[in-house]
């Protein structure tokens, strides 16, 4: 009976398999059990120690985006005055410009105007 697959042939894997994985292989045969299990639990931790450090990174992004809206929501209100009083000045000039006597409101008005202004920046 003429084989020509012999059972070391038929088992045999390609070089680069073996050469791959033999640094691997030789380190975890050299090591006893309580060291490959640490070696092992470490590896499996890596990444959820750098999801967690990514997770946390993403918070501390949107804790200060929330700052800097908080901010902006402060000033937009200290400007709601501002565009209050413009739009009574405005509204007081078009009445003025149409032929009624609107001069003392558009007088208070900037007055109101000026205070806004002195409140915004300070």
């Amino acid at each position: 009976m003429s084989s020509n697959t012999s059972p070391d042939r038929a088992t045999r894997r390609p070089r680069g398999f073996f050469l791959f994985w033999r640094p691997g292989t030789a380190l975890m045969g050299s090591i006893t059990f309580p060291i490959k299990a640490l070696i092992i639990s470490c590896m499996f931790l890596l990444p959820v120690a750098l999801l967690g450090y990514y997770f946390l990174t993403a918070q501390n992004t949107q804790i200060a985006f929330s700052a800097k809206e908080r901010l902006g929501v402060d000033a937009f209100q200290r400007l709601v005055p501002i565009s209050g009083a413009l739009l009574r000045i405005r509204d007081l000039s078009l009445v003025d410009a149409g032929g009624h006597d609107a001069k003392a409101d558009l007088q208070t008005g900037k007055a109101q105007m000026e205070a806004a202004l002195k409140a915004f920046e300070q």
